[in-house]
Protein backbone atom coordinates (compact mmCIF):
# COMPACT_ATOMS: atom_id res chain seq x y z
CA UNK A 1 0.00 0.00 0.00
CA UNK A 2 2.64 2.41 0.95
CA UNK A 3 4.49 1.44 -2.62
CA UNK A 4 1.45 2.22 -4.48
CA UNK A 5 0.83 5.79 -2.91
CA UNK A 6 4.40 6.39 -3.06
CA UNK A 7 4.13 5.60 -7.02
CA UNK A 8 1.01 7.64 -7.50
CA UNK A 9 2.41 10.97 -5.28
CA UNK A 10 5.37 10.34 -7.73
CA UNK A 11 3.37 10.48 -10.77
CA UNK A 12 1.35 13.42 -9.95
CA UNK A 13 4.00 15.54 -8.84
CA UNK A 14 6.05 14.82 -12.32
CA UNK A 15 2.78 15.29 -14.21
CA UNK A 16 2.23 18.95 -12.51
CA UNK A 17 6.37 19.65 -12.98
CA UNK A 18 6.06 18.65 -16.89
CA UNK A 19 3.04 20.84 -16.89
CA UNK A 20 5.15 23.58 -15.30
CA UNK A 21 7.84 23.59 -17.44
CA UNK A 22 5.54 23.01 -20.93
CA UNK A 23 3.11 26.33 -19.38
CA UNK A 24 6.82 28.13 -19.71
CA UNK A 25 7.93 26.70 -22.72
CA UNK A 26 4.32 27.33 -25.23
CA UNK A 27 3.02 30.17 -24.96
CA UNK A 28 1.39 30.53 -28.11
CA UNK A 29 -0.87 27.46 -27.30
CA UNK A 30 -2.62 28.29 -23.95
CA UNK A 31 -3.11 25.24 -21.41
CA UNK A 32 -6.70 25.43 -21.74
CA UNK A 33 -6.53 24.44 -25.36
CA UNK A 34 -4.23 21.81 -25.16
CA UNK A 35 -5.33 17.79 -25.64
CA UNK A 36 -2.86 16.78 -23.48
CA UNK A 37 -1.82 18.54 -20.27
CA UNK A 38 1.65 18.83 -20.71
CA UNK A 39 1.45 19.80 -24.27
CA UNK A 40 4.43 19.37 -26.29
CA UNK A 41 7.14 19.31 -23.27
CA UNK A 42 9.59 21.83 -25.00
CA UNK A 43 9.20 19.85 -28.26
CA UNK A 44 10.55 16.73 -26.72
CA UNK A 45 7.09 15.29 -27.89
CA UNK A 46 6.78 16.26 -31.43
CA UNK A 47 10.66 14.73 -31.58
CA UNK A 48 9.32 11.64 -30.67
CA UNK A 49 6.49 11.27 -33.01
CA UNK A 50 8.56 12.01 -35.72
CA UNK A 51 11.05 9.17 -34.26
CA UNK A 52 7.99 6.85 -34.42
CA UNK A 53 7.43 6.76 -30.26
CA UNK A 54 4.28 8.02 -28.91
CA UNK A 55 4.02 8.24 -25.23
CA UNK A 56 0.19 8.01 -23.60
CA UNK A 57 -1.07 8.76 -19.92
CA UNK A 58 -4.16 9.55 -18.72
CA UNK A 59 -5.85 9.88 -14.36
CA UNK A 60 -8.84 8.78 -14.09
CA UNK A 61 -10.40 9.04 -10.32
CA UNK A 62 -14.27 7.93 -8.93
CA UNK A 63 -15.58 9.46 -5.53
CA UNK A 64 -19.02 8.09 -4.87
CA UNK A 65 -21.30 8.13 -1.64
CA UNK A 66 -24.51 6.09 -0.60
CA UNK A 67 -26.94 8.45 1.59
CA UNK A 68 -29.61 6.12 1.76
CA UNK A 69 -31.03 2.80 1.06
CA UNK A 70 -28.22 -0.32 0.47
CA UNK A 71 -26.54 -2.41 3.64
CA UNK A 72 -25.21 0.97 5.60
CA UNK A 73 -23.95 4.91 4.14
CA UNK A 74 -20.97 4.79 2.90
CA UNK A 75 -18.20 6.85 0.55
CA UNK A 76 -14.89 5.57 -0.97
CA UNK A 77 -12.11 6.65 -3.75
CA UNK A 78 -10.68 5.22 -6.14
CA UNK A 79 -8.49 5.67 -9.32
CA UNK A 80 -6.70 4.86 -12.60
CA UNK A 81 -3.48 5.23 -14.18
CA UNK A 82 -3.14 4.32 -17.73
CA UNK A 83 0.12 4.81 -19.20
CA UNK A 84 2.58 3.36 -22.22
CA UNK A 85 3.89 3.78 -25.43
CA UNK A 86 3.54 3.44 -29.32
CA UNK A 87 6.30 2.52 -31.25
CA UNK A 88 5.70 3.28 -35.23
CA UNK A 89 8.00 0.54 -36.73
CA UNK A 90 7.28 2.29 -39.67
CA UNK A 91 8.73 5.31 -39.00
CA UNK A 92 11.72 3.45 -36.97
CA UNK A 93 12.72 0.66 -39.16
CA UNK A 94 10.88 1.49 -42.12
CA UNK A 95 8.45 -1.52 -41.52
CA UNK A 96 4.80 0.06 -42.96
CA UNK A 97 1.50 -0.41 -40.90
CA UNK A 98 3.71 -2.26 -38.34
CA UNK A 99 2.72 -1.30 -34.43
CA UNK A 100 4.11 -2.17 -31.09
CA UNK A 101 2.24 -1.17 -27.85
CA UNK A 102 3.18 -1.67 -24.72
CA UNK A 103 1.09 -0.08 -21.32
CA UNK A 104 1.07 -0.15 -17.83
CA UNK A 105 -1.87 0.62 -15.35
CA UNK A 106 -2.07 1.65 -11.55
CA UNK A 107 -5.03 1.33 -9.52
CA UNK A 108 -5.88 2.60 -5.66
CA UNK A 109 -9.05 3.38 -3.35
CA UNK A 110 -11.95 1.20 -2.34
CA UNK A 111 -15.50 0.57 -3.97
CA UNK A 112 -18.61 1.56 -1.82
CA UNK A 113 -20.20 -1.50 -4.05
CA UNK A 114 -20.07 -3.60 -0.36
CA UNK A 115 -22.14 -1.13 0.97
CA UNK A 116 -24.81 -1.36 -1.44
CA UNK A 117 -24.91 -5.24 -1.52
CA UNK A 118 -25.46 -4.59 -5.48
CA UNK A 119 -24.37 -7.13 -7.99
CA UNK A 120 -23.34 -4.47 -10.50
CA UNK A 121 -20.26 -2.35 -8.82
CA UNK A 122 -21.40 1.44 -8.84
CA UNK A 123 -17.25 2.50 -9.35
CA UNK A 124 -15.90 1.21 -12.86
CA UNK A 125 -12.68 2.16 -11.82
CA UNK A 126 -12.04 -0.44 -8.73
CA UNK A 127 -11.05 -3.99 -9.18
CA UNK A 128 -7.22 -5.14 -9.00
CA UNK A 129 -5.14 -2.78 -6.09
CA UNK A 130 -1.81 -2.60 -7.41
CA UNK A 131 0.31 -2.23 -10.55
CA UNK A 132 -0.13 -3.95 -13.82
CA UNK A 133 1.89 -4.49 -16.81
CA UNK A 134 -1.85 -4.82 -19.43
CA UNK A 135 -0.51 -4.51 -23.29
CA UNK A 136 2.71 -6.13 -24.90
CA UNK A 137 1.67 -6.87 -28.21
CA UNK A 138 2.11 -6.03 -32.14
CA UNK A 139 -0.43 -4.78 -35.08
CA UNK A 140 -0.07 -4.89 -38.38
CA UNK A 141 -1.89 -3.80 -41.07
CA UNK A 142 -2.23 -4.92 -44.48
CA UNK A 143 -3.71 -2.07 -46.90
CA UNK A 144 -6.85 -0.90 -46.02
CA UNK A 145 -8.90 -4.40 -45.39
CA UNK A 146 -6.71 -6.53 -43.16
CA UNK A 147 -4.78 -6.24 -39.86
CA UNK A 148 -3.35 -8.13 -37.22
CA UNK A 149 -2.63 -8.10 -33.48
CA UNK A 150 -0.41 -10.29 -31.86
CA UNK A 151 0.50 -10.82 -27.92
CA UNK A 152 -0.84 -9.62 -24.40
CA UNK A 153 -4.04 -8.02 -24.85
CA UNK A 154 -7.61 -7.69 -23.42
CA UNK A 155 -10.11 -9.31 -25.61
CA UNK A 156 -12.68 -6.59 -24.46
CA UNK A 157 -10.03 -4.32 -26.10
CA UNK A 158 -11.40 -5.16 -29.66
CA UNK A 159 -15.01 -6.75 -28.62
CA UNK A 160 -18.53 -5.50 -27.58
CA UNK A 161 -17.12 -1.71 -26.78
CA UNK A 162 -19.32 1.40 -28.37
CA UNK A 163 -18.18 5.24 -27.28
CA UNK A 164 -21.19 5.56 -25.19
CA UNK A 165 -20.23 2.77 -23.05
CA UNK A 166 -18.04 4.97 -21.19
CA UNK A 167 -19.96 7.82 -19.93
CA UNK A 168 -21.59 4.93 -17.42
CA UNK A 169 -19.85 5.46 -13.71
CA UNK A 170 -21.20 1.90 -12.82
CA UNK A 171 -19.81 -1.10 -14.01
CA UNK A 172 -22.95 -2.62 -15.88
CA UNK A 173 -21.78 -0.71 -19.41
CA UNK A 174 -18.22 0.84 -19.03
CA UNK A 175 -15.89 -1.30 -21.29
CA UNK A 176 -18.70 -3.48 -22.10
CA UNK A 177 -21.67 -5.08 -21.59
CA UNK A 178 -21.10 -6.18 -18.41
CA UNK A 179 -22.91 -9.51 -17.85
CA UNK A 180 -20.36 -11.15 -20.17
CA UNK A 181 -17.99 -10.19 -17.88
CA UNK A 182 -18.81 -11.39 -14.96
CA UNK A 183 -18.68 -14.71 -16.71
CA UNK A 184 -15.13 -14.39 -15.86
CA UNK A 185 -14.00 -15.80 -19.17
CA UNK A 186 -13.35 -12.89 -21.17
CA UNK A 187 -9.84 -11.22 -20.44
CA UNK A 188 -10.18 -7.40 -19.94
CA UNK A 189 -8.39 -4.26 -18.65
CA UNK A 190 -6.39 -4.40 -16.59
CA UNK A 191 -5.78 -8.15 -17.10
CA UNK A 192 -4.46 -9.30 -20.16
CA UNK A 193 -3.48 -12.71 -21.51
CA UNK A 194 -1.70 -13.99 -24.93
CA UNK A 195 -4.07 -13.34 -27.69
CA UNK A 196 -4.57 -12.67 -31.39
CA UNK A 197 -7.12 -11.00 -33.37
CA UNK A 198 -7.83 -10.88 -36.84
CA UNK A 199 -9.58 -7.47 -38.22
CA UNK A 200 -11.52 -7.49 -42.09
CA UNK A 201 -13.09 -4.86 -43.40
CA UNK A 202 -13.79 -5.01 -46.60
CA UNK A 203 -16.08 -1.32 -46.38
CA UNK A 204 -16.55 1.61 -44.94
CA UNK A 205 -19.75 -0.07 -43.64
CA UNK A 206 -18.53 -3.93 -42.99
CA UNK A 207 -16.20 -5.17 -40.73
CA UNK A 208 -15.70 -8.74 -39.16
CA UNK A 209 -13.34 -9.47 -36.23
CA UNK A 210 -12.24 -12.83 -34.96
CA UNK A 211 -10.43 -13.50 -31.70
CA UNK A 212 -8.67 -16.06 -29.81
CA UNK A 213 -7.75 -15.41 -26.71
CA UNK A 214 -5.89 -18.09 -23.41
CA UNK A 215 -7.91 -18.36 -20.36
CA UNK A 216 -6.19 -19.12 -16.89
CA UNK A 217 -7.17 -20.27 -13.62
CA UNK A 218 -4.50 -17.32 -12.61
CA UNK A 219 -5.83 -14.64 -15.13
CA UNK A 220 -7.73 -12.50 -12.42
CA UNK A 221 -4.84 -12.55 -9.47
CA UNK A 222 -3.79 -9.17 -9.45
CA UNK A 223 -0.90 -10.38 -7.44
CA UNK A 224 0.34 -11.73 -10.77
CA UNK A 225 0.51 -7.96 -11.51
CA UNK A 226 0.43 -8.73 -15.08
CA UNK A 227 3.57 -10.66 -15.24
CA UNK A 228 1.97 -14.26 -15.48
CA UNK A 229 3.24 -15.13 -19.22
CA UNK A 230 2.33 -18.94 -18.66
CA UNK A 231 1.06 -21.43 -21.57
CA UNK A 232 0.04 -24.62 -19.53
CA UNK A 233 -1.61 -27.59 -21.41
CA UNK A 234 -4.76 -27.30 -19.12
CA UNK A 235 -5.63 -23.66 -19.98
CA UNK A 236 -9.10 -22.84 -21.76
CA UNK A 237 -9.70 -20.34 -25.07
CA UNK A 238 -12.09 -17.89 -25.56
CA UNK A 239 -13.00 -17.53 -29.27
CA UNK A 240 -14.73 -14.04 -30.18
CA UNK A 241 -16.49 -13.22 -33.30
CA UNK A 242 -18.31 -9.91 -33.71
CA UNK A 243 -19.96 -8.15 -37.02
CA UNK A 244 -20.32 -4.61 -37.10
CA UNK A 245 -22.42 -2.34 -39.87
CA UNK A 246 -22.03 1.33 -40.16
CA UNK A 247 -24.44 3.52 -42.13
CA UNK A 248 -25.58 6.84 -42.57
CA UNK A 249 -29.85 6.94 -42.63
CA UNK A 250 -30.99 10.01 -44.83
CA UNK A 251 -28.18 11.20 -45.12
CA UNK A 252 -28.18 12.63 -41.49
CA UNK A 253 -28.37 9.56 -38.54
CA UNK A 254 -25.28 8.07 -38.22
CA UNK A 255 -25.90 4.09 -37.28
CA UNK A 256 -24.15 1.56 -35.88
CA UNK A 257 -25.04 -2.05 -34.89
CA UNK A 258 -22.92 -4.72 -33.74
CA UNK A 259 -23.41 -8.20 -32.55
CA UNK A 260 -21.04 -11.02 -31.38
CA UNK A 261 -20.40 -14.16 -29.77
CA UNK A 262 -17.92 -15.68 -26.96
CA UNK A 263 -17.29 -19.22 -27.47
CA UNK A 264 -15.23 -20.58 -24.24
CA UNK A 265 -13.63 -24.08 -23.83
CA UNK A 266 -13.15 -24.66 -20.46
CA UNK A 267 -13.28 -26.12 -17.26
CA UNK A 268 -15.91 -24.65 -15.66
CA UNK A 269 -17.66 -25.44 -12.34
CA UNK A 270 -21.95 -25.67 -12.07
CA UNK A 271 -23.26 -23.85 -9.48
CA UNK A 272 -24.18 -25.99 -6.71
CA UNK A 273 -23.01 -29.43 -7.76
CA UNK A 274 -19.82 -31.07 -8.30
CA UNK A 275 -20.13 -31.18 -11.59
CA UNK A 276 -17.93 -29.76 -14.40
CA UNK A 277 -18.60 -28.04 -17.80
CA UNK A 278 -15.99 -27.47 -20.90
CA UNK A 279 -18.67 -25.16 -23.15
CA UNK A 280 -19.99 -22.39 -22.55
CA UNK A 281 -21.51 -19.86 -25.10
CA UNK A 282 -22.16 -15.87 -24.44
CA UNK A 283 -24.14 -13.84 -27.13
CA UNK A 284 -24.50 -9.98 -26.80
CA UNK A 285 -25.61 -7.17 -29.86
CA UNK A 286 -25.64 -3.47 -29.62
CA UNK A 287 -27.73 -1.12 -31.86
CA UNK A 288 -26.83 2.91 -31.61
CA UNK A 289 -28.14 5.62 -33.28
CA UNK A 290 -26.73 9.34 -34.04
CA UNK A 291 -29.00 12.62 -34.31
CA UNK A 292 -27.55 15.21 -36.24
CA UNK A 293 -28.42 17.58 -33.05
CA UNK A 294 -26.14 15.59 -30.95
CA UNK A 295 -28.44 13.08 -29.08
CA UNK A 296 -27.91 9.37 -29.34
CA UNK A 297 -29.93 6.57 -28.51
CA UNK A 298 -28.77 2.91 -27.98
CA UNK A 299 -29.80 -0.52 -27.27
CA UNK A 300 -27.52 -3.61 -25.58
CA UNK A 301 -28.10 -7.04 -25.26
CA UNK A 302 -26.31 -10.28 -23.60
CA UNK A 303 -27.65 -13.40 -23.40
CA UNK A 304 -26.35 -17.07 -22.19
CA UNK A 305 -28.29 -20.29 -22.40
CA UNK A 306 -25.87 -21.79 -19.61
CA UNK A 307 -27.52 -20.98 -16.51
CA UNK A 308 -25.63 -23.20 -14.52
CA UNK A 309 -22.63 -21.18 -14.96
CA UNK A 310 -22.90 -17.88 -15.48
CA UNK A 311 -24.03 -15.38 -12.28
CA UNK A 312 -26.04 -12.73 -14.77
CA UNK A 313 -27.71 -14.93 -17.60
CA UNK A 314 -28.76 -11.49 -19.37
CA UNK A 315 -28.89 -8.14 -19.42
CA UNK A 316 -30.59 -5.30 -21.22
CA UNK A 317 -29.26 -1.77 -21.55
CA UNK A 318 -31.15 1.28 -23.07
CA UNK A 319 -29.46 4.93 -22.94
CA UNK A 320 -29.79 8.92 -24.54
CA UNK A 321 -26.12 10.44 -24.65
CA UNK A 322 -26.81 14.03 -25.80
CA UNK A 323 -24.23 16.46 -27.06
CA UNK A 324 -24.44 19.89 -26.51
CA UNK A 325 -27.91 19.76 -24.55
CA UNK A 326 -26.73 23.38 -23.18
CA UNK A 327 -26.00 25.74 -25.85
CA UNK A 328 -23.54 27.12 -24.10
CA UNK A 329 -21.68 23.58 -23.59
CA UNK A 330 -21.28 22.21 -26.93
CA UNK A 331 -18.60 19.64 -25.96
CA UNK A 332 -20.46 18.33 -22.91
CA UNK A 333 -22.69 15.28 -22.94
CA UNK A 334 -25.61 14.69 -20.81
CA UNK A 335 -27.15 11.05 -20.25
CA UNK A 336 -29.14 8.46 -18.99
CA UNK A 337 -28.61 4.72 -18.58
CA UNK A 338 -31.16 2.16 -17.45
CA UNK A 339 -30.09 -1.75 -17.35
CA UNK A 340 -31.61 -4.56 -16.29
CA UNK A 341 -29.87 -7.49 -15.43
CA UNK A 342 -31.54 -11.54 -14.75
CA UNK A 343 -29.63 -13.49 -12.64
CA UNK A 344 -29.74 -17.07 -12.77
CA UNK A 345 -31.92 -19.09 -10.89
CA UNK A 346 -29.46 -21.50 -10.40
CA UNK A 347 -26.90 -19.08 -8.17
CA UNK A 348 -25.98 -20.38 -4.92
CA UNK A 349 -27.99 -18.71 -1.93
CA UNK A 350 -28.53 -19.31 1.95
CA UNK A 351 -31.74 -21.61 3.00
CA UNK A 352 -34.56 -19.26 3.99
CA UNK A 353 -33.60 -16.73 1.68
CA UNK A 354 -35.11 -15.49 -1.65
CA UNK A 355 -33.67 -16.51 -4.70
CA UNK A 356 -31.91 -13.79 -6.61
CA UNK A 357 -33.30 -12.69 -9.92
CA UNK A 358 -32.95 -9.48 -10.84
CA UNK A 359 -31.21 -6.46 -10.26
CA UNK A 360 -31.92 -2.85 -12.09
CA UNK A 361 -29.95 0.54 -12.41
CA UNK A 362 -30.54 3.71 -13.07
CA UNK A 363 -27.80 6.22 -13.71
CA UNK A 364 -28.04 9.43 -14.89
CA UNK A 365 -24.87 12.48 -15.16
CA UNK A 366 -23.55 15.24 -17.10
CA UNK A 367 -20.16 15.10 -18.40
CA UNK A 368 -18.55 18.60 -18.36
CA UNK A 369 -15.63 19.04 -20.87
CA UNK A 370 -13.64 21.52 -19.12
CA UNK A 371 -10.64 21.41 -21.52
CA UNK A 372 -9.68 19.21 -24.33
CA UNK A 373 -7.73 17.41 -22.11
CA UNK A 374 -9.68 17.26 -18.68
CA UNK A 375 -13.56 16.20 -17.66
CA UNK A 376 -15.72 16.30 -14.42
CA UNK A 377 -18.15 14.56 -14.58
CA UNK A 378 -21.06 14.64 -11.69
CA UNK A 379 -23.42 11.24 -12.06
CA UNK A 380 -26.40 9.75 -9.59
CA UNK A 381 -27.16 6.33 -9.54
CA UNK A 382 -30.51 4.63 -8.30
CA UNK A 383 -30.09 0.49 -7.88
CA UNK A 384 -33.18 -1.14 -7.53
CA UNK A 385 -33.01 -4.74 -5.63
CA UNK A 386 -29.42 -4.50 -4.85
CA UNK A 387 -27.93 -8.17 -4.92
CA UNK A 388 -31.36 -9.25 -6.96
CA UNK A 389 -33.13 -10.62 -3.89
CA UNK A 390 -34.98 -7.66 -2.37
CA UNK A 391 -34.04 -8.47 0.89
CA UNK A 392 -31.59 -4.72 0.62
CA UNK A 393 -33.15 -1.62 0.17
CA UNK A 394 -32.88 0.26 -2.60
CA UNK A 395 -30.06 2.23 -3.26
CA UNK A 396 -29.45 5.92 -3.81
CA UNK A 397 -25.74 7.23 -4.82
CA UNK A 398 -24.20 10.13 -5.90
CA UNK A 399 -20.81 11.18 -6.95
CA UNK A 400 -18.54 12.32 -9.08
CA UNK A 401 -15.82 10.73 -11.95
CA UNK A 402 -12.80 13.07 -13.72
CA UNK A 403 -10.40 12.56 -15.36
CA UNK A 404 -7.02 13.73 -17.25
CA UNK A 405 -4.87 13.47 -20.53
CA UNK A 406 -1.00 13.56 -19.19
CA UNK A 407 0.85 12.73 -22.08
Amino acid sequence: MKLMKHLTTTSLLLCISLHAISLTAEPAQRWYERERITGELLGIRTASERAGISPFASYTAIYAAVPSGGIKRDDNYASDMYFGLNFGLDKMIGWPGTTIKISGIDRHGHSIANAVGSRFDPMQLYGGRTTFLYELNVEKTFGDEFSVKLGRMGSLDDFARSPFFGYSVNNVLNGSIRASLMDHVMSSYPYATWGARLKYQPSEHHEFKLGVYQLTDEMWNPAKNGMDFRINRHDGTSVMLQYDLRATINGRHRAHVFAGMNNVSYSMREFGTGDTSHYLLRLYAHGELEYANGLALFVAASHSPHDKLVPMQSQASVGANWKGLIPARPEDHTYLYVTHGRLSKKLPHAAGTPTPDSETVFEAGHRIRLTPAIYVQPMVQYIRKPGGTGAISNAFIIGAQASVAIF
